[in-house]
């Protein structure tokens, strides 16, 4: 019993410098958003895109993309990424009330009004 109680507080401060984002990382398909993974403001977590997904479906946003658009798609926009894929560390964000579309790095994105969540892409 002893030998117990040491070991524990050992463990627990061991966890207190874990990261939010040092779980797995999701290996996901060029169709993924936010949306379904139903992740909340504040979460974030590092994903794995696969090549080619330049041509996903449409992407909402400039930096700050709608929760529903392709994570893949937009981290190529952000230029976190690459057409070859790779991974990307996605942080979800608030509802904004309006989104700015814009081409960079080949691919072009559109404006979108008021959304209800948001995120951002960053290299991880």
């Amino acid at each position: 019993m002893r030998r117990l109680m040491l070991v524990l507080p050992i463990a627990v401060v061991g966890l207190m410098g874990c990261k939010k984002d040092s779980g797995p990382v999701l290996e996901i398909p060029c169709s993924q958003n936010v949306a379904s993974l139903r992740y909340g403001p504040g979460a974030t977590f590092v994903a794995n895109c696969p090549e080619d997904c330049g041509s996903a479906s449409k992407v909402w946003g400039d930096g700050l993309y709608t929760k529903d658009s392709p994570i893949c798609k937009a981290s190529i926009h952000a230029g976190v990424i690459s057409k070859s894929g790779g991974k990307v560390k996605v942080t979800v964000q608030p509802g904004q009330d309006s989104y700015k579309g814009s081409t960079k790095n080949g691919i072009t994105t559109e404006p979108y009004g008021s959304f209800g969540g948001s995120y951002t892409v960053a290299d991880p």
